[in-house]
């Protein structure tokens, strides 16, 4: 179930981020602004998710991914809804830059990284695998959120997107997950409580 929840997670967190160059045209074609200026938004966002690295897997410390990943996700839908609403330019930077950006590293690959590396010893490198291709598998979500921004307009195809972290991934990170096994009564690798990962 921690490698399932973190996969979703994963998924839909880089989905919606790496989806911003289907929305990018809409953009254009609405605002009229200049290539550059507009592609600025997802910049600046990347910025503030580099820099957000390190303070998201001390978050994970700190806060479990029970407290951390809902809220995370929570953060995320707060830029979509931004952006489905946006007039200006400088509504995007707000979205992206800081919601969308902090969202997304703290729901990413450095604490799904971390909470895997809890739960597995033996088989960490598989779990891990299986997680991580959450990071690699937006493209496959390309194709739908395009069809959604054809079907329903760019800013309904945002309410759908938030709509979807806050009604699935809200509930599966919040009932699902916990930062170590022992909080099940497990240990690392689904042993029971009290035995060594290889005997486990």
């Amino acid at each position: 179930m921690i490698v399932a929840v973190s996969l979703a997670t994963l998924m839909v967190a880089y989905g919606i981020w790496w989806s911003f160059p289907l929305f990018y045209v809409s953009m254009l074609k609405e605002f009229g602004w200049s290539r550059a200026g507009t592609a600025a938004i997802f910049t600046v966002g990347s910025i503030v998710y580099g820099f957000g690295s390190f303070p998201a897997g001390a978050l994970i410390d700190r806060l479990g991914p029970r407290k951390l990943l809902p809220l995370a996700s929570v953060t995320v839908a707060a830029g979509c809804l931004i952006s489905a609403a946006a007039v200006e330019k400088w509504h995007f930077y707000i979205a992206y830059g800081l919601f969308m950006g902090i969202g997304t590293i703290c729901m990413g690959y450095v604490p799904i990284a971390a909470l895997i590396s809890n739960w597995f010893i033996q088989r960490r490198g598989t779990a891990m695998g299986i997680a991580l291709m959450g990071n690699v598998a937006p493209p496959l979500l390309a194709f739908p959120v395009q069809e959604l921004i054809s079907l329903a307009g760019w800013r309904n195809a945002y309410v759908v997107l938030a709509v979807v972290l806050l009604a699935a991934i809200v509930p599966l990170t919040l009932f699902f997950m916990r930062t170590r096994p022992q909080e099940l009564g497990q240990e690392a690798d689904g042993g029971p409580a009290g035995l060594s990962p290889d005997r486990g």
